[in-house]
Formats: C-alpha cells, structure tokens, sequence
C-alpha cells in the first residue's frame, strides 16, 4: 500500500434513485478523508433529485422523497465536492 502513503484518500459511498449512471439521480453522498490512515475531513449531503424516488430504492437506501424535499441539488454542491476531493485518490462504494 506504498502507492497511498503520504496522500489523501476520499472514499465515498453514493446513493441514486435507480442503477443507471446516465438516467439516475444522485441522493445521497457521503465522502470520508483519509490521510495516512487517520481521518482528517467528512462531507455528507442528501440531495433532492427533482423526481419522485422509486419504491425499490426507497427499500434499499430508506430514503424517502420527503426526505429530501428541502436538500440541494447536486448541481449546486459541485464546487464544494470538487474542493473537498481535490487531488485525492478516490475509492468509492455504491
């Protein structure tokens, strides 16, 4: 794990409102810093899609759409998540 000494690390885990990268909606991400193996940093959002979330996803995830009524969208987060990333490696999980 040479590769990893000495940088930062964000590993994140995303929640959508179905499986399709090109058609679904991100509404949840958390994203956790990591630096030599101590946590330096976290950001955790939900995010209202602008769509009604599906009963399979609801299921899955427990969100619910009224759960994120009143969250951003994403689309106004984006210079905050790409700050928070930076040059980090990125080790994700959905």
């Amino acid at each position: 794990m040479e590769f990893i000494k000495n940088k930062n690390i964000v590993v994140l885990d995303i929640e959508t409102t179905g499986f399709s990268a090109q058609n679904d909606k991100i509404i949840e991400l958390y994203m956790l810093k990591v630096f030599n193996s101590q946590i330096i940093d976290e950001y955790y959002s939900k995010f209202n899609p602008g769509i009604e979330i599906p009963i399979v996803i609801r299921d899955l995830t427990g969100i619910w759409s009224k759960d994120v009524k009143t969250s951003p969208k994403i689309e106004n987060e984006i210079s905050k998540i790409k700050s928070f990333i930076g040059d980090s490696i990125i080790i994700g999980h959905n």
